[in-house]
């Protein structure tokens, strides 16, 4: 959603079982989880109405 409004986001959809190093280095537990690397890393798990999504953005990107 966020990456496809500006070119300026990057996202990535990644299978856990495909990648379990790259699972295992973020501490995928339970799917949907979203990383996002921002001045502050913020990592939450389950799907986030957008509201909630987008406040999550905003926190990341102020660090």
């Amino acid at each position: 959603m966020a990456a496809m409004e500006n070119p300026r986001i990057l996202a990535y959809s990644v299978d856990a079982a495909e990648f379990p190093e790259l699972a295992a280095r973020h501490g995928v537990r339970a799917v949907p989880q979203t990383v996002i690397a921002g001045k502050a890393q913020v990592v939450f798990v389950g799907r986030y109405p957008e509201a909630e999504f987008v406040a999550e953005l905003v926190r990341a990107c102020e660090g």
